[in-house]
């Protein structure tokens, strides 16, 4: 479930940004300048991932090591039954 999200967030998003890129002057700005906006989409799914998957194992630890007074937050590390949430 988890990863049908992650996917469906970032193809939004990438259709989202394709369809704003196409009012008029924007398509022909970019025109001008030598980038078709049509390849676009594909540079944008690409850092898009690559961003995120990035942070993904990066924000755990970095919310598990951040004091509970600081954020007024609990960080469940481990479930009842010990598996990693």
């Amino acid at each position: 479930m988890r990863i049908t999200l992650f996917l469906a967030t970032h193809l939004a998003l990438i259709l989202v940004a394709s369809v704003a890129l196409r009012p008029p002057g924007v398509d022909d700005r970019l025109t001008q300048s030598g980038i078709d906006s049509g390849s676009l989409p594909a540079p944008m799914a690409v850092f898009g991932f690559a961003g995120a998957l990035t942070s993904l194992p990066v924000s755990k630890p970095s919310a598990a090591a951040t004091p509970a007074i600081v954020s007024g937050s609990v960080v469940v590390v481990k479930s009842i039954d010990n598996a990693d949430v």
